[in-house]
């Protein structure tokens, strides 16, 4: 399929998860503007178009519309409330400490519930992580004035009053791993300040948890709000500092490897829909370099989109998913043809390009989200991205080994 054709098939499978549209009305306006569309966008090759060209769109939509509604139904069902719960439950999220407590997400019997957890069991929750297990008593409830997009991105069903909470099972070994890693940070970043490790373990790990208010006031208000949540560069800087290890696995291997420090980088990360669509797009770069096959930023950005709200099409209500995409976009179509009208060194036409594609394409998205858009941050990126990038690549070697090694460093000097 051309590029305008996954473009097309990745911008209807996205519209049909969030509209639900029935599926008998998702194959009418496929089939209906979708076909017109892509005979007449067919890109400068004009191949001639096949069956695929109209099955593959058609079918993403269905899929995505059935599954949208299904998942929408379900979250929807009102529990009973005020029903008892005695159960073990999981932590989906990191415990956020908060005024008299801790706010958590838990899983219980396959249902995400958001709950606060009072002080007198602080002693429990604060040394958990995402993954670990707790045996819960409480009582069911509705989750009220929360927004409809923020409850289903987060596949929430109510909120659990807790009445009672212990310490369960450990976490699987993975989880426990990445947990590890993350608590390991946290100690060589305890060298620090509480806020100045704040700030960092938001730009390594976008741990936000403990950042206060004011920061991440004039983080947003400057237009460096992105660089507290993991995105792409993030991925990317990743796999560069693996590099090393991966030019050792034979090619046919390496998208296999690559993968491996991708999603290892999602669970320390904790798979928040700006990071699992750079990780999609990621893996997508893997395969086609592996297979011989570069694909360019657009084509992989379509096909992640349209594998991610596949698997989960409530990511399409997420705020974070949709200005990484929107983001995302701008910098695959403008980054080159903005360069190209500006003087100066190629670095710096690169580095202004990309503050203003980014910019333009989630502009409708800040202005309707956040009211506005902060003009200043078309500046404060151009000085603010290449220091958070050497942050995050020194961040997790610096805080994790040097400051807690630094005695053993010494004597060995």
């Amino acid at each position: 399929m051309t590029m305008a054709g996954l473009v097309l098939t990745a911008i209807a499978t996205f519209a049909s998860a969030l509209a639900a549209w029935s599926p008998a009305l998702v194959a009418v306006v496929a089939l209906a503007g979708g076909v017109p569309a892509v005979l007449l966008l067919r890109g400068p090759e004009r191949p001639a178009p096949t069956l695929w060209w109209i099955v593959v769109p058609v079918v993403a939509c269905l899929i995505a519309a059935v599954r949208s509604e299904v998942e929408r139904d379900a979250l929807d069902s009102a529990l009973p409330e005020g029903e008892r719960v005695a159960a073990v439950a999981r932590l989906v999220t990191d415990p956020v400490p908060t005024a008299g407590g801790h706010q958590v997400v838990l899983g219980i019997d396959g249902r995400r519930h958001w709950a606060f957890v009072p002080s007198r069991f602080s002693a429990v929750v604060a040394t958990l992580l995402t993954g670990d297990h707790v045996t819960v008593e409480g009582r069911r409830v509705a989750l009220e004035d929360a927004p409809v997009g923020w409850t289903r991105s987060r596949h929430l069903v109510g909120e659990l009053e807790v009445e009672r909470l212990d310490a369960g099972p450990p976490a699987p070994v993975w989880m426990a791993v990445a947990n590890g890693f993350r608590r390991n940070l946290q100690r060589g970043l305890s060298g620090l300040d509480g806020r100045s490790s704040a700030l960092a373990a938001g730009l390594v790990v976008g741990d936000d948890r403990g950042q206060q208010d004011l920061d991440r006031f004039r983080f947003r208000a400057s237009g460096l709000g992105h660089l507290l949540a993991v995105s792409g560069q993030n991925v990317g800087l990743t796999l560069v500092a693996a590099g090393p290890l991966l030019r050792r696995v034979p090619l046919r291997w390496r998208w296999i490897a690559g993968g491996a420090v991708v999603g290892a980088f999602v669970l320390v990360t904790r798979a928040e829909p700006s990071v699992l669509r750079a990780a999609a797009t990621a893996g997508v770069g893997l395969v086609a370099a592996s297979s011989g096959r570069p694909v360019d930023a657009a084509r992989a950005l379509s096909i992640a989109v349209v594998v991610l709200v596949l698997v989960d099409p409530m990511l399409v209500h997420s705020v974070g998913f949709q200005l990484s995409v929107a983001a995302t976009a701008g910098l695959a179509a403008g980054v080159t043809r903005i360069s190209e009208h500006l003087r100066g060194p190629r670095w710096w036409r690169d580095q202004v390009a990309a503050s203003g594609a980014a910019t333009v394409a989630t502009l409708p998205l800040q202005v309707g989200t956040f009211g506005v858009v902060p003009v200043v941050g078309l500046v404060a990126n151009l000085l603010a991205v290449p220091v958070a990038g050497v942050v995050v690549v020194l961040g997790p070697v610096l805080g994790s080994f040097y400051i807690n090694n630094a005695p053993r460093i010494l004597l060995l000097l």
